[in-house]
């Protein structure tokens, strides 16, 4: 049943990455030339992946790993 889930799950996870490059990359377009790739990466990544993070706290029912 897990490996199901999973399986049914790998979709969001491609949204999820693709959002989170298209947050990073437009970051570095705005910002790379004043702070640099690193920290401009960082400061388009950050707000993502805590986002992810938050909605998994809140969401453990849709969190695969989570409880059921």
């Amino acid at each position: 049943m897990r490996a199901f889930k999973f399986i049914l799950a790998l979709p969001v996870m491609f949204l999820m990455v693709g959002f989170a490059k298209m947050a990073q990359y437009s970051s570095v377009d705005l910002l790379g030339a004043d702070l640099g790739f690193g920290i401009a990466s960082a400061i388009g990544l950050l707000p993502v992946l805590s986002l992810y993070y938050w909605a998994a706290l809140k969401l453990p029912k849709f969190n695969t790993m989570g409880a059921h």
